[in-house]
């Protein structure tokens, strides 16, 4: 399940793949086995390669040999947006910029940061990102602005959670909530404080109990930010948040966001809370409604 999630969607939204993850025992993912990167530490170790030198080979090797799989995925999430397209700008402009964007997705995916591979639970949103920026970029040359590229996108987001029964979200919000999922995070958080990857997030984490338990992330570096910084399109981190959003709304996780670094804030906090309303922040109120 949270591997469909994945598979179709972009945004920020890790928690939506961490018991995957977990359940997996950090051996695969659905983009591959992590077990590649000291394969490619090797070879980079034979070429003499400095520490930073390393990493983006290991980057190379990690994403390359997943290109195929990758770019098929992508296919599924391209046919939600061709259909949000031709909704807005119909059929004519949605198969014309097509292409574009699968050519576009293959370039920026070789230059995506490397974070750890499948060690690291926000690989995922590198990748996802790498779809909003192969997206955007395509828009911008053809005249649209980043809020068109953000109401595209969301309305793709709604039309693939949509098509989930109320079972299966309720299936997710408990097992998101869940010990092993806290503990998983847990380890993370602890992990970027270690800032082995310079392009990586660095967070806190932290869960309370009982009846006043909020699950709360802090973030004070985002990784995808970041990226759409290197990438010339620092303009999609506004609307990084849209699919934390848009899953909290479906799945009952009742986010409540205290700051946000793409709004300018010096921090990302999100807190979590089982059952209560999620409340969209102000930059995302063009493009979604409350519930």
């Amino acid at each position: 399940v949270f591997t469909r999630l994945r598979e179709h969607q972009s945004g920020v939204a890790a928690y939506s793949s961490v018991l995957a993850l977990w359940l997996a025992r950090g051996q695969c993912w659905q983009y591959g086995d992590h077990r590649t990167a000291p394969e490619s530490r090797l070879v980079a170790a034979n070429l003499n390669l400095d520490g930073a030198e390393m990493k983006r080979s290991e980057g190379s090797q990690y994403y390359i040999s997943r290109k195929r799989k990758l770019l098929r995925n992508d296919e599924k999430w391209l046919l939600r947006i061709r259909g949000s397209l031709i909704k807005r700008y119909g059929e004519a402009f949605a198969d014309e910029i097509l292409p574009n964007v699968r050519e576009e997705l293959g370039k920026t995916l070789a230059e995506a940061p490397y974070i750890g591979g499948g060690r690291n639970v926000w690989t995922p949103v590198i990748i996802s990102a790498v779809k909003l920026i192969a997206f955007h970029r395509v828009m911008r040359t053809n005249g649209k602005t980043v809020e068109e590229t953000a109401d595209v996108v969301c309305e793709a987001t709604e039309d693939f959670y949509s098509s989930y029964s109320s079972l299966r979200l309720w299936a997710l919000r408990k097992l998101l909530f869940s010990a092993p999922a806290r503990w998983y995070f847990k380890r993370q958080a602890l992990r970027s404080q270690k800032r082995e990857y310079e392009d990586d997030w660095v967070l806190d984490f932290e869960s309370g109990k009982g009846e006043d338990f909020v699950v709360r992330f802090e973030m004070h570096e985002c990784g995808e930010c970041n990226f759409y910084k290197a990438q010339g399109v620092e303009e999609l981190s506004r609307y990084c948040n849209f699919f934390d959003v848009l899953t909290s709304q479906h799945l009952g996780l009742g986010l409540v966001m205290d700051s946000h670094l793409g709004s300018g804030d010096k921090r990302c906090v999100f807190r979590f809370k089982q059952g209560r309303q999620t409340e969209v922040p102000p930059n995302l109120k063009s493009f979604i409604a409350a519930r």
